[in-house]
């Protein structure tokens, strides 16, 4: 996962972290990959990333995202290019379902 984000933020793109989750590891992570971006505890992930979108000037379709249960469920259906891990919930519907479980380098 790190090398990708590494390569990605290279190129001058940007990446964000919302979760509903309060961890301070995650902040730690974040930091360690220079993710500028991270909202935690967040249950209206949709609404945080239009906040952020606004903020960066784009909008939802030039953006992609990755999510696997039904609290991802309206952000996975708003962006250009959705993902979910092999293991994400069954129901989501997205473009991409990557060969490797959440937490596996998906």
């Amino acid at each position: 996962d790190g090398a990708a984000i590494e390569a990605w933020l290279k190129l001058g793109k940007k990446i964000a972290i919302i979760t509903g989750r309060n961890c301070p590891c995650l902040e730690k992570r974040a930091k360690d990959l220079k993710i500028e971006i991270l909202y935690q505890g967040i249950k209206d992930k949709l609404a945080c990333a239009k906040e952020i979108l606004q903020k960066l000037n784009l909008d939802f379709s030039q953006c992609a995202a990755i999510g696997d249960y039904f609290n991802d469920k309206a952000l996975l259906e708003s962006v250009g290019l959705s993902f979910k891990p092999k293991d994400g919930h069954k129901d989501l519907n997205v473009d991409i379902v990557l060969s490797k479980k959440g937490g596996k380098a998906a």
